[in-house]
Parts: C-alpha cells; sequence; structure tokens
C-alpha cells in the first residue's frame, strides 16, 4: 500500500511540474503562487513519509533475507531511490520556478523610488520577509556513478543540481568532484581531462556523449517489460511486484518522451500472460464486452484491488487460531523462525558393479560368487579393481592390506585361487579358521557372512567371512521410557553431540498422541544443506527404571523420520562376549532397529548431568 501511494504521488509531482512548465496553471498573482506553494509542499511531505515507510519495510525484509542475496530485491531498491532522487530535484524546480516568479510581481507591483527617497530595509524586516518562502529539504548525497547506462540520468541530474549550478564552486571544484563521483570505465574518461578550470567542462562533455544515448535507455526499459516474471500461484506479493514493474517502465518511457498512449494492449497481453490461472479467470469475467481491446488502466485497477483482497484474506487468518494456510503457496510460506543443524549422517552402501540394482560389495555378489576363480579374475581385471582387496582406488602392487590368498600367501585374494584339477575343490578348513582369526576384526570392519556354492564334485556348502573393508562405528544408543498421562512407552534414542536440537519422529508422536505447539524451522546437515522442515513441536518427560526419582523434561521437534535402522547390520553376540557384566543404556545395541529419538547437544548435557549415580541415590 505504501508503494502504490510512493508511485502515485510522484506522478502527482511530475504533472505538476509538467503544468507549470507549459503555463497551465494560474501564475498571475502572489496568492495564487502561495497557494501552489503550500500545496507543493503538503506533496513532498507525503511523498517522503510513503518512500521512508517503503525504504523501512524493505530493509527489514532484506534483513530477513540475507542469506538469499536476493538481487532482484536489491535492484528494485536502486531503482526506487534514483525516483527519489529524480522526484527531489522536480520538486526543486517547482519551488524555485514559483519563487522566481513570485519575486517577479512583486518587484513590477513595488513603486518606483528615486536612489534619495530610498531607504535600506532594516535586516530583521527582511529576513522575516523571506522566511515566509524558505523550506527545510532532507540531506541528499550523490551516489557514485560506475557507467551503467540506466543509472545515467539520474546521476546527470543529480551532479547538475547540487554541483555543476552551484555557483560557489569553481570549474576546478566541480572537476575534482566529478573525479570523486566516478568509478571504473566512468572514472576513467573524466581523468583524462586535466584537473584545472577548462578541463571540466572537456570531461563533462566526453561523459555526456558516453552515456547520453537516449537508444540504450529505453531498450533497456523495453528489455525489462518483454522479460517480466510469471507469476505462478496467486499471491499479494507477486501481483504487486509484477504490476509495479510495468507501472514502472511506463513512467521511465514518459520521461524519454515516449507515447506510450497507444500502448495499452501491449501492456494488456504482457501482464495477462504473466498472471496465473486462477487471477487470469477472475480478470477475464470482470470484462463485460469480451471483443474490445480493455486498457491498461482497468487492468491496473483489477490488480490493485485483487492484492488487497488477498493481503485482507491473509491477515484475517493469520489473526484465526488454528487457521489453515496454503503451505504450497508463496504467501502460506513463511520464512522459518529458527534453523538448527544436524549432523548424525550415515554412508550408503556401495553399489555392485555386476548388479546395479542391488547394495553389496562384489565379494559378496552372488553372480560372482559362482563363477570359477579364473572368470572371476578376469571379471576384476575388467572392472580396475585390486586383485587382493577388490578395491577401485589402487593396484595389487599399491594395496595397504597386510592380507594375502589364505590358500598360497600370495598376493592375490583367497577368491581368486585357482584350484588344480586334481587337488580337492573346496577351500581347506585351515582357511576359514586364519580369516576368522586374522582376517576379521569387529572392532574396524563390519563383517558379513556368504555362502559359497562349489561348481565341481558336489562339496557342500564353505562358509567364509570376508571384511567390506569399510570402517563400523557403533554410535550411542539408549533404551528410554516416556510418560504421559500415567502411561509408560518405551522407545529407542540416538545420542548425537553435533545436533543442535532434539528430534522425535512421526511414528512415536503420534503413537503417544502427545500434545504439541506450531512451530517453523529448518533442519540443514553436512554441506550446509537443509534436509527437513518442521511444523510441529511437543514436549515429553524422560523417567528411567533404574532410579525413580529421575525425571527430565524435554522439548522436541517433529520430523517424518530420523535415520536408517542403526546399526546398519546386526552384528554377532560373540563379538562382545569380553564386555564386562554391567548394565546398559541399550542391552541390544548390537542389533540393527529404528531410532524414533534423537537427542542433540540441548539434551545431552542436561541428560549426563542428571544420570543415576552408581549407588541409586
Amino acid at each position: 500500500m505504501s508503494l502504490d501511494s510512493f508511485i502515485r504521488l510522484a506522478d502527482t509531482l511530475v504533472g505538476f511540474d509538467a503544468d507549470l512548465a507549459n503555463n497551465i496553471l494560474p501564475v498571475n498573482s502572489v496568492h495564487l503562487i502561495r497557494l501552489h506553494t503550500e500545496e507543493i509542499k503538503s506533496l513532498w511531505t507525503k511523498y517522503k513519509s510513503e518512500y521512508d515507510t517503503f525504504v523501512k519495510d524493505y530493509v527489514s525484509e532484506a534483513h530477513e533475507e540475507e542469506e538469499s542475496g536476493d538481487e532482484d530485491q536489491a535492484s528494485e531498491l536502486d531503482t526506487i531511490r534514483a525516483k527519489f532522487k529524480t522526484i527531489y530535484l522536480t520538486y526543486c524546480k517547482c519551488i524555485a520556478k514559483l519563487s522566481e516568479i513570485s519575486d517577479e510581481l512583486r518587484a513590477d507591483a513595488a513603486p518606483k523610488q528615486s536612489p534619495a527617497q530610498s531607504s535600506p530595509v532594516p535586516q530583521s524586516h527582511s529576513s522575516n520577509i523571506h522566511s515566509g518562502y524558505s523550506f527545510n529539504l532532507p540531506p541528499c548525497d550523490l551516489e557514485v556513478f560506475s557507467g551503467d547506462s540506466m543509472a545515467w540520468p539520474t546521476f546527470r541530474d543529480m551532479f547538475t543540481a547540487m554541483y555543476i549550478d552551484n555557483s560557489r564552486l569553481s570549474s576546478v571544484e566541480k572537476l575534482f568532484h566529478l573525479v570523486q563521483k566516478t568509478k571504473g570505465e566512468a572514472k576513467e574518461i573524466v581523468q583524462k581531462s586535466p584537473l584545472t578550470n577548462s578541463g571540466f567542462s572537456q570531461a563533462w562533455s566526453n561523459l555526456s556523449d558516453r552515456y547520453e544515448n537516449k537508444r540504450v535507455l529505453v531498450n533497456g526499459q523495453l528489455k525489462v517489460l518483454f522479460n517480466l516474471p510469471t507469476v505462478h500461484s496467486e499471491s499479494s506479493q507477486g501481483l504487486k511486484r509484477l504490476q509495479r514493474d510495468i507501472n514502472s517502465c511506463i513512467s521511465v518511457l514518459k520521461t524519454y518522451d515516449i507515447d506510450v498512449k497507444s500502448w495499452d494492449p501491449i501492456f494488456v497481453f504482457l501482464c495477462s500472460n504473466r498472471l496465473p490461472d486462477s487471477t487470469l479467470t477472475l480478470w477475464e469475467q470482470t470484462l463485460s464486452d469480451k471483443s474490445s481491446i480493455p486498457r491498461w488502466a482497468e487492468l491496473d485497477k483489477f490488480l490493485t484491488n485483487r492484492y488487497l483482497t488477498l493481503e485482507s484474506v491473509s491477515e484475517m487468518r493469520r489473526g484465526v487460531p488454528g487457521s489453515s494456510h496454503k503451505e504450497n503457496s508463496s504467501e502460506g510460506k513463511s520464512k522459518p523462525s529458527k534453523k538448527l543443524s544436524s549432523f548424525q549422517s550415515k554412508v550408503s552402501d556401495p553399489k555392485c558393479p555386476l548388479c546395479p540394482n542391488e547394495v553389496h560389495i562384489i565379494r559378496k555378489c552372488p553372480k560372482f560368487l559362482r563363477m570359477n576363480p579364473d572368470v572371476r579374475s578376469s571379471e576384476i581385471k575388467r572392472q580396475g579393481l585390486c586383485l587382493n582387496c577388490f578395491s577401485k582406488t589402487h593396484s595389487v602392487k599399491n594395496c595397504p592390506s597386510k592380507h594375502n590368498c589364505y590358500t598360497c600367501n600370495k598376493r592375490h585374494n583367497t577368491l581368486l585361487h585357482k584350484i588344480p584339477a586334481n587337488s580337492a575343490s573346496s577351500v581347506p578348513s585351515s582357511v576359514s579358521n586364519t580369516a576368522s582369526n586374522s582376517n576379521l576384526n569387529p572392532n574396524s570392519a563390519s563383517f558379513s557372512r556368504s555362502e559359497i556354492q562349489s561348481t565341481s564334485n558336489g562339496v557342500g556348502n564353505v562358509q567364509s567371512y570376508f571384511s567390506t573393508n569399510t570402517q563400523g562405528v557403533l554410535l550411542g544408543t539408549a533404551m528410554v521410557q516416556i510418560v504421559h498421562n500415567g502411561v509408560t512407552y518405551s522407545a529407542r534414542a540416538l545420542f548425537d553431540s553435533g545436533s543442535e536440537g532434539t528430534f522425535i519422529t512421526e511414528r512415536l508422536f503420534n503413537q503417544i498422541k502427545l500434545p504439541f505447539k506450531r512451530a517453523n524451522a529448518q533442519i540443514s546437515g553436512l554441506n550446509n544443506s537443509n534436509s527437513a522442515s518442521v511444523r510441529k513441536q511437543c514436549t515429553f518427560i524422560l523417567s528411567s527404571k533404574i532410579d525413580r526419582k529421575f525425571e527430565l523434561t524435554v522439548s522436541a521437534f517433529i520430523i517424518p523420520k530420523l535415520s536408517g535402522n542403526l546399526p546398519s547390520h546386526s552384528l554377532p553376540t560373540s563379538f562382545f562376549k569380553n564386555l564386562p557384566n554391567i548394565s546398559l543404556a541399550d542391552p541390544n545395541f548390537f542389533k540393527s532397529s529404528q531410532i524414533d529419538l534423537l537427542f542433540g547437544s540441548d539434551v545431552v548435557a542436561l541428560f549426563l548431568l542428571k544420570r543415576p549415580s552408581s549407588d541409586g541415590s
């Protein structure tokens, strides 16, 4: 609403200046001039107020969208500032013109006196006469001109008003200020002239010849007009921006003396093609005569009424508790009030080169295991893998693995060992023992068990264990209790000190039927990528099986899913037979199962401070 008033007041001031220049306004009386002056001052006061409101709103929006780096927003604000400076010059011209006419009328009406009869006017009386025509203007400064053709008219008029028309400045001083107020190509043109009184005229002439290109300026506005962005969904912001861009182009084209009175079909066509279907349908319904060509003023009025309606509806819905918004529209999507970081992550399993749709390593591939050693060796070479560990990052010469073939102890994998025709076609039992003793390490690698079907002599299944060459890490998990309405629910939780917030899955939230409140936050993870949006937040109480006095109130964000099952694969209990007999927070930590809670750093510290002591106190 503020911007609409801003543009209309600007057009009024421009129209006032045009009427004054064309001698349409009556200025044959000092009293009429005084009325005109007061009216212009009133318009300027309103215009300045609307400008300040607009800039304040845009600065506030730019601060909220600072991470987006919205260049269109900054460009739009620069355009409004340039228009403000142009209107300011127009206002100055009108006031100065009216003051000159008033002085001429007063001089003509004053009686002719001889020098002897004339007497000096007291200084106090003189100051009272001029005080009625003085006005206070806000301080302004000229922005540095970098060579942008679109910014040249504003720079030209502002520099002329502030420096060239200033009688107190000498030519060399004007040239000095011109050098200070230019940069880039423009400054190079100015600096070609010597810093002297005669150099200013030459520098200003060279600068004007370079950038005083009306064709380029008009083409720039036409480019903006014919490349207007499409409004995909109906929203007040989208409609206002489209309307404002078209009206701004029309105003600038009029400034360059382009007759746009017959351009209504063009403006209506370009705007209609950028409107969403719902808005375009409403616009067509307002046309009583479908065969006549509508005027831009009609569409302009329709757009104003439409975005005002959308703003009113949106404001009423925001004021009603529990009202629903369309989350897929630009109006319904409010900016996140909070951004959380969560860094619990999982490295996906590798895909098999022989079975692209399967997720397993080649040493566990059924196709690969059914091959004879010669075919396996050929396949490994074709895939460019290491003959010893099947890695793609190095060759067998540079293999860091300390293990060789368990049959012949040569530098190749046991699966590639060629079995002589006169020997048994099975792997010796010692291989299984050696592999289990030297090639497996439950603390450093994830394990998988595979069965190899022998292809000759009818030998049965031979069991072998192979390391996947990936580091296996057991994350900190715990079985916790949630108390709600006197009922206790068990859940599996993950401790993640790298997360800034605590989260709960929708499955557990719906199961317990916890109360919630509205939230608005974005969750970011590795590579600063947004992984989820949060719309709800709930609060619950944690209790302990060991210490009945233990209670901890937790606030958690609700998201559809936290992670995959942890650990990725269940591990044999024999790996942990040497663990001491102590009470574990998660007795089945080695079994792969789902996670319903993720405790972030906001809870982990409190959990540790409130943890039950060893003596139960």
